[in-house]
């Protein structure tokens, strides 16, 4: 970018704050634009996987070969083990026998409720560190005692 030309100092140091911000702005939605093309390509990648294996393992079982790893270690890409991906996409705007949601609505759910389990989990463990840090710290006895077994 072309800095600014005037010849009061204030005005060019609020011209080059305002060109910052924007350089700013624009480097965090590029940022952000690429995360999300990254996330995509990730679970495009691994839905090509999905769909290659059951296809390999589909073409083995119409020639009637034993390949040591499919069956025996990874399971056979049949519809009972490994259903088409359009058939777990449409399930989550399905409502389950016995629910009044969907199980997107479900699972949604129960991310937020161990979202918030993981959240008080973290906030109980740096709180009874941080009391122990300052017990330690006040005391050398205590320091001498307990660290190393911490």
């Amino acid at each position: 970018m072309a800095s600014p030309t005037t010849e009061d100092p204030l005005v060019r140091e609020q011209l080059l704050a305002q060109q910052a911000r924007a350089e700013d702005r624009r480097d965090l939605i590029v940022r952000g634009v690429r995360q999300v093309v990254v996330f995509a390509l990730f679970v495009a990648l691994l839905a090509g996987a999905y769909v290659g294996y059951k296809a390999l393992s589909d073409s083995l079982d119409d020639r009637q070969t034993d390949w040591p790893v499919v069956g025996s270690v990874l399971p056979r890409g049949d519809n009972l083990n490994m259903p088409p991906l359009s058939d777990i996409v449409g399930q989550f705007g399905e409502v389950p026998r016995g629910q009044t949601q969907t199980y997107a609505r479900i699972l949604l759910g129960e991310g937020l409720f161990t979202l918030r389990e993981a959240a008080v989990g973290f906030v109980a463990g740096v709180v009874i560190g941080l009391l122990l840090a300052m017990v330690l710290v006040r005391s050398q006895w205590l320091d001498r005692g307990v660290v190393p077994y911490i």
